[in-house]
């Protein structure tokens, strides 16, 4: 701080008094901040000559909410306008362009205005930088105004609350309707041989379609939450013959569910060219769900559960929403970007009103995950591919770059896994048979089924 008595700090301190109205304001409203008076962060040159000269002292606000990898400031400086004229609209006001106001020495001729500047380092997909434009800016001669947008900015307010996740009750009523139709459907959902074409036929090497459980196939094929098959869904089970080139599509045995939701439960066996890392429904590392010749294995194994009671009450926590919690269990951690929009927040000034979209996907995905298997899965999977591999879509921006949650192996890609949110325009996500709990497990978790009755579906083919 320089000399109160100096004659810098007396050329100041009209400015200092100027802005002192807009930090007291501040003070009296219900936010958690850090205000500091010092010069403010300025726009590179390529920047569109957005914010102040270089040099220029104002407020420097930061937030005790601001996750620290957005890099969120708000400045609030002060400057008189010279031409009036030269004036465009921009973030729902009247802004003055930056070449007709005058911002040192403070005050000369012309109003006199505050101007605040929200800077946040830029979201993957944005397409600008941190100061092309700001993520917000305001102009006003009024410096409640001027707070209170500081003030929305530093207290960010969910779209709506967090949504709430079903109950205890909820989730076992649902678990019980399915189990009521996978033990109708064991007689009379019909799977169909429908290969297509003989040349594809040819092309696929004539799948052996004997070990193809028809009673597999009828339990574990998704189903809705009245507990039919779900319509228009199809479930990759094996690839049979890879495409030309390494994008091309591959050719797959599918299983595929009723075109709609009142047509008979009918599983139809299809050949079908497909991307296969495209697919949420993709068996073929999971093949104790379809194939009649690998039911050896106990059900732990099939599930990736080493320890059970560790697996449950990691299981449990994550159906309550304690998602760190749960996720600890087994040594992943979600990022504070993922943390953040799932306690209902978003941390990007600019994606604020996708809080409501991007909690809900959040919510209700990660309840049904299973922190074992993403801790395998990114040993695996994320750590060979040397990227984040995607789980799940957050929706409601329609760019080519869309978001979503994705595995990450670890900061340096040998650490901890890791949840971060991300934008990819590739459509390439892990299956859900990869990271989600499995409905068999749930319904044992729950008492619902037992484990004789749920080995005995496979073992039981003809």
């Amino acid at each position: 701080m320089p000399d109160p008595e100096s004659p810098t700090a007396r050329a100041d301190a009209p400015r200092r008094a100027f802005l002192a109205k807009v930090e007291a304001i501040l003070g009296t409203l219900p936010v958690d901040v850090e205000v500091t008076y010092r010069e403010v962060e300025t726009a590179p040159e390529s920047a569109f000559r957005w914010g102040a000269p270089p040099g220029v002292r104002g407020l420097v606000v930061r937030s005790a909410s601001a996750v620290p990898s957005v890099g969120a400031v708000a400045q609030v400086v002060a400057a008189n306008v010279r031409d009036e004229a030269d004036a465009f609209d921009a973030f729902g006001g009247r802004l003055t362009r930056e070449r007709s106001l005058a911002f040192d020495p403070f005050p000369q001729e012309g109003r006199a205005v505050y101007r605040l500047y929200l800077l946040e380092h830029p979201w993957e997909a944005r397409g600008h930088g941190r100061w092309s434009p700001p993520a917000r800016a305001l102009e006003s001669g009024d410096p409640a105004e001027v707070a209170m947008a500081v003030a929305a900015w530093a207290a960010p307010v969910a779209e709506r609350l967090a949504p709430g996740l079903p109950n205890a009750a909820t989730r076992v009523a649902r678990l019980r309707r399915l189990l009521e139709a996978r033990r109708a459907g064991l007689t009379a959902v019909e799977v169909v041989r429908d290969l297509g074409p003989a040349e594809l036929v040819e092309a696929a090497g004539e799948p052996d379609l004997a070990r193809v459980g028809r009673r597999l196939l009828a339990w574990h094929f998704p189903r809705d939450q009245q507990g039919r098959l779900r319509p228009r869904t199809t479930v990759a089970l094996v690839c049979c013959r890879q495409g030309q080139r390494p994008q091309a599509r591959q050719l797959w045995l599918c299983a595929e569910g009723p075109a709609g939701a009142r047509d008979a439960q009918r599983i139809r066996l299809r050949l079908r060219w497909e991307h296969g890392v495209n697919q949420d429904h993709r068996w073929d590392g999971a093949r104790h769900l379809w194939h009649s010749g690998d039911q050896g294995s106990g059900l732990d194994a099939r599930w990736g559960v080493g320890d059970r009671s560790r697996a449950d009450r990691s299981a449990e926590l994550m159906a309550e929403g304690r998602f760190r919690e749960g996720l600890e269990l087994y040594g992943v951690e979600l990022s504070p970007e993922a943390d953040q929009v799932a306690q209902g927040r978003v941390p990007w000034y600019e994606l604020r009103h996708l809080a409501g979209t991007w909690t809900s996907a959040m919510r209700s995905q990660l309840a049904g995950a299973a922190p074992w298997l993403l801790a395998s899965t990114a040993a695996r999977d994320a750590r060979a591919a040397g990227r984040p591999v995607r789980l799940f879509g957050l929706g409601g921006q329609s760019i080519a770059r869309k978001p979503g949650l994705f595995l990450a192996a670890g900061p340096d890609r040998a650490g901890r896994p890791r949840l971060e949110v991300h934008w990819s325009a590739a459509n390439a996500r892990l299956p859900l048979v990869a990271w989600r709990r499995p409905e068999d497990y749930e319904l044992l978790r729950l008492g619902l089924a037992g484990e004789e009755e749920l080995l005995a579906v496979g073992r039981a083919e003809p």
